[in-house]
């Protein structure tokens, strides 16, 4: 086995591809090798997101999802075999197989229509289908959902999912390092999933009480 850590990575089509990203290159600072898996609905938020020009220097339209990692500055010839793009309808890839070790699978965001399929095994695509091969081999699996406000359906179906062992992480940054951007923000999600993934990082700052 590779020494390099493994992580699978799904983006759903629910609103704050800004924490995608950012957790992305958090995983490239800490040479964590990527499998991604976007939704094509989660390639439109993309797409609609990354118009906002305070937060991103270009926006994605269309094509492979590298080369605009490529035109952020997310990706370079020094870090660029660490990330694989994968089709959400390629069932053939290795994460489909619990036969591929790896060391955990972050969903983020999650969209709620996401959710509800990992939370009762209708895999219908490669991200649902590899976070349900996480649940069945006990790999680690963290949920991101972003939604406001959880509706019942939403956290049972959270429950279930905390029940058969995975993490319930929301998109809810803290506010007590006093974050000066929404970059700040952003990151401090980031780096608790990193956390719950066992990777180590510097990418936010960690509470401690003063003499």
């Amino acid at each position: 086995m590779s020494d390099v850590k493994t992580i699978i990575l799904g983006t759903s089509g629910a609103s704050g591809i800004i924490y995608t990203l950012r957790l992305i290159k958090g995983l490239l600072e800490s040479r964590i090798k990527i499998y991604w898996i976007v939704t094509p609905m989660g390639k439109k938020v993309l797409a609609h997101e990354t118009q906002n020009t305070h937060l991103f220097s270009d926006q994605y339209t269309d094509g492979p999802l590298k080369e605009y990692l490529h035109r952020i500055n997310i990706l370079d010839m020094s870090n660029q075999d660490l990330l694989d793009e994968i089709q959400p309808d390629n069932f053939f890839a290795r994460p489909a197989s619990g036969s591929f070790i790896h060391d955990g699978m972050a969903v983020v965001p999650c969209s709620m229509k996401s959710l509800a399929a990992i939370a009762n095994g209708f895999s219908d695509n490669l991200m649902l289908r590899s976070a349900d091969v996480c649940l069945k081999e006990k790999r680690p699996l963290i949920m991101v959902p972003r939604e406001m406000p959880f509706g019942r359906i939403h956290l049972k179906n959270m429950l279930t999912l905390a029940d058969l062992g995975a993490t319930i992480l929301p998109a809810c940054p803290g506010f007590y390092m006093k974050p000066s951007s929404i970059v700040e923000l952003a990151d401090f999600v980031s780096a608790r999933i990193l956390d719950h993934l066992g990777i180590d990082h510097n990418i936010s700052y960690r509470w401690e009480t003063e003499a």
